[in-house]
């Protein structure tokens, strides 16, 4: 229910070591608290692909319609694209623009040193991280649209100022960002929003 319908992305099987940043922080707080510094990796151990990210977000979005993965992908190499298990609808595609020219196909570290040393570990797996990403998002999101329709009524009936022009701004690129859960307010922020900043600015330069 975004702004766009389709996600594009590069390559789809690099493989990360996804780590949630709370775990990271708690390990960088207890390097230092150590008498002498050393050097330490912080990460999972555990890695997973692109792809398996996008499967397990579209599943925790409510995709899936038995139960496993979220998207389906169909085709190779570029021509390969992803669809909602539940609806068919394409909403991942590939584009040679987001391919790196100096791609790593796996980036996996080993925090075996701060375990021992240090007793830390990660609490945190990757499918509690996207779904926290996920609430976090759509949470803000909720917050966030009453008050920028409030906004947009305002500037229907009056003439926007330069502080307006600097919140127009902020849900321009918020609205980017997220995905839009009220269908009208998108049809809304399309039609008004994207063209106030340019009056904006021509009403500035005439005064």
């Amino acid at each position: 229910q975004g702004l766009e319908k389709c996600l594009y992305m590069g390559n789809l099987d690099a493989k990360r070591d996804w780590g949630h940043a709370k775990d990271y922080v708690e390990m960088q707080w207890l390097m230092l608290q150590q008498e002498k510094p050393k050097d330490y990796v912080i990460s999972t151990g555990r890695a997973e692909s692109v792809r398996k990210f996008a499967e397990i977000s579209a599943k925790n979005l409510g995709w899936s319609s038995d139960g496993n993965s979220g998207i389906i992908w169909e085709g190779e190499g570029l021509e390969e694209v992803g669809r909602r298990a539940d609806t068919k609808e394409v909403v991942i595609k590939v584009d040679p623009r987001y391919f790196r020219p100096t791609e790593v196909d796996k980036l996996l570290g080993n925090s075996e040193k701060a375990f021992k040393k240090l007793g830390w570990k990660p609490k945190t797996s990757l499918e509690e991280l996207i779904e926290d990403m996920i609430n976090c998002d759509m949470n803000e999101a909720k917050k966030e649209f009453p008050e920028m329709k409030k906004f947009i009524t305002y500037l229907k009936s009056n003439e926007p100022t330069i502080r307006d022009y600097a919140k127009m701004r902020k849900y321009t690129r918020d609205i980017e960002n997220r995905y839009l859960l009220n269908v009208d307010l998108k049809k809304m922020i399309k039609q008004h929003l994207y063209f106030l900043p340019e009056k904006v600015i021509c009403n500035f330069y005439s005064n």
